[in-house]
């Protein structure tokens, strides 16, 4: 015995419940790969910027090269792994155009990035690591004058290393 559906009403509504189903399990799967794709970014930060091997080098947004000292590498480190706050990957906030660079390298890994100033309380963050890139726009504990501070020559603990320029 086959049943068939009779009425338009009860077509529309099939079609809605699989629509809603479709659309449910969509957003599952989109939560799921947000949520592997960032774990996947704290492990290539740890991997690059975290162990005793690690040398980050950055351009600050005064254009000064700096090495950080580990101090101010783990503080780097620190602002770009908090995981307290707000996370988003797409945002309609302008940048204003001051941004640090930096390339991080450590015996297993090489990762750059740059950290752009919003004119609002998020930063943006961008993280390359071999064929992977993530970009998010970050509000957490640290607005970026941390991030500012910790890649100044000054530092945020201590002096960075300034690199002299071999040309």
């Amino acid at each position: 015995m086959s049943m068939k559906i009779k009425n338009i009403g009860s077509k529309i509504f099939m079609a809605g419940g699989i629509a809603l189903l479709l659309a449910l399990v969509s957003f599952v799967v989109w939560l799921l790969h947000t949520k592997f794709s960032y774990q996947q970014y704290l492990t290539q930060l740890m991997y690059t910027m975290g162990g005793q091997t690690a040398q980050v080098e950055v351009i600050g947004d005064d254009g000064t090269p700096c090495e950080l000292t580990y101090s101010n590498r783990r503080a780097l480190y620190g602002f770009l792994a908090d995981t307290y706050g707000e996370r988003k990957e797409f945002s309609t906030v302008k940048l204003t155009g001051r941004s640090i660079s930096f390339t991080s390298e450590s015996a297993v890994g090489l990762a750059e990035g740059t950290i752009n100033e919003t004119e609002s309380e998020f930063v943006y963050i961008t993280l390359t690591v071999g064929k992977d890139k993530w970009k998010y726009y970050v509000h957490n504990r640290a607005p970026y004058e941390y991030y500012a501070k910790a890649t100044s020559p000054e530092g945020w603990t201590e002096p960075n290393i300034p690199i002299e320029d071999t040309e």
